[in-house]
């Protein structure tokens, strides 16, 4: 389908947070390496990013499938991003709930599981609002990851001494989610840590969530960009500055904002109250 130039000029705009608009060629910061040297001819429908190592060379449809808008009617979204992207998939037949209710009252199914999330500052009522699950024969908490109320990875971690430290389901990529979406798609802005369990012990204080590692993949960049999400702050390990660059430029493209706090060591290793001394934004 042929757009014509001045739809095109009005969606690049705001699809490519243009920074500057001369005829019928936009500039702004390249999709693909940040680089803030990219033009992208509206008239000719096609880009090109000035720097060397990049060389990027978009057409329209291209650009349309990278930022999930189209100029059709302005900036409209192409897809519901919160559908899950994979088929669904099912916990280890092992696996029960840590914690559950009887009478009213919570009861501690497993000891050693409760034990290692409490120290991780995981609560009782935590632990059962994310459905938290412990295999006893396997030593292994399992974090069940859900998108649109359908179970689609998980994140697990040995308490084991010796144990593998994470796994997630074979062959299903947990790059596709953000945890706990279908609350914090709601949210105006999202603090993003690394670990699983960090993001749980600060979501209610500070909105936060993660990517399960420290990327940001486009598929997690386009649910963000497609959410009521205006604005992420990354709160992730000491040592990770790149990749927080290449995040912060893959989110920037789509026309979110984001900052960064540099911390020492991992989140975890301060109180809430010297995060919010840091400046990390309260929810």
């Amino acid at each position: 389908m042929k757009h014509d130039t001045k739809s095109v000029i009005e969606w690049a705009v705001s699809a490519l947070h243009v920074s500057n608009v001369r005829g019928d060629e936009v500039q702004a910061s390249c999709p693909n390496c940040g680089y803030k040297n990219f033009y992208f001819n509206a008239r000719k429908q096609i880009g090109i990013c000035h720097k060397a190592s990049c060389g990027y060379k978009p057409t329209l449809q291209d650009l349309i499938e990278l930022t999930n808008t189209t100029p059709d009617r302005g900036v409209v979204f192409l897809y519901d991003p919160f559908i899950p992207t994979t088929e669904g998939c099912s916990l280890p037949g092992g696996c029960e709930p840590v914690i559950s209710i009887e009478n009213d009252n919570f009861n501690v199914t497993f000891m050693a599981a409760y034990k290692y999330l409490r120290n991780r500052n995981i609560t009782m009522l935590d632990m059962l609002k994310f459905n938290i699950q412990f295999d006893l024969w396997d030593s292994r908490v399992y974090v069940p990851v859900y998108e649109k109320s359908t179970l689609v990875n998980y994140v697990s971690r040995s308490i084991a001494p010796k144990g593998k430290s994470y796994r997630y389901v074979p062959g299903k990529n947990i790059g596709n989610y953000l945890f706990g979406f279908d609350e914090s798609r709601y949210w105006n802005s999202m603090v993003l840590v690394e670990n699983t369990f960090v993001s749980i012990w600060l979501r209610s204080k500070f909105h936060c969530s993660t990517a399960f590692g420290s990327n940001i993949s486009k598929v997690q960049a386009r649910k963000i960009a497609s959410s009521n999400i205006k604005h992420v702050t990354f709160l992730w390990d000491e040592g990770t500055d790149k990749k927080v660059e290449n995040a912060m430029k893959r989110l920037n493209a789509l026309g979110v904002s984001t900052s960064t706090i540099k911390i020492k060591g991992q989140p975890d290793d301060y109180t809430i109250e010297q995060l919010v001394d840091m400046g990390v934004p309260e929810a």
